[in-house]
């Protein structure tokens, strides 16, 4: 299961590299702000600077925490993983070493 799950995330990573960057971070009028893509991105650098956390487990620590959808924590991680703040590795997130947070 985790397997599929991170092959899953692989595949979101590439597509919404093509086609969602220029909209992740344009927050509108009618979105609530504690499901931005810069507010979860806060809340899951939180989680990640105690330690590396599996995907699957960091999804289900976000959803109680903000209960946000599959799709927006994708999102997030893909704004993360672009910027080089986080990494992945055997199916772990973790925060990259030569950041300074």
């Amino acid at each position: 299961m985790i397997v599929q799950f991170s092959k899953r995330l692989k595949k979101k990573i590439i597509i919404h590299k093509a086609n969602r960057v220029k909209n992740m971070l344009i927050p509108t009028k009618h979105e609530n702000l504690e499901k931005n893509i810069l507010v979860l991105g806060a809340d899951i650098i939180t989680f990640l600077k105690k330690k590396p956390y599996n995907i699957e487990f960091l999804f289900q620590e976000i959803k109680k925490l903000k209960s946000v959808s599959l799709d927006q924590f994708y999102d997030t991680l893909t704004f993360l993983w672009l910027v080089e703040i986080i990494g992945f590795k055997n199916h772990q997130i973790y925060i990259r070493d030569q950041l300074c947070i």
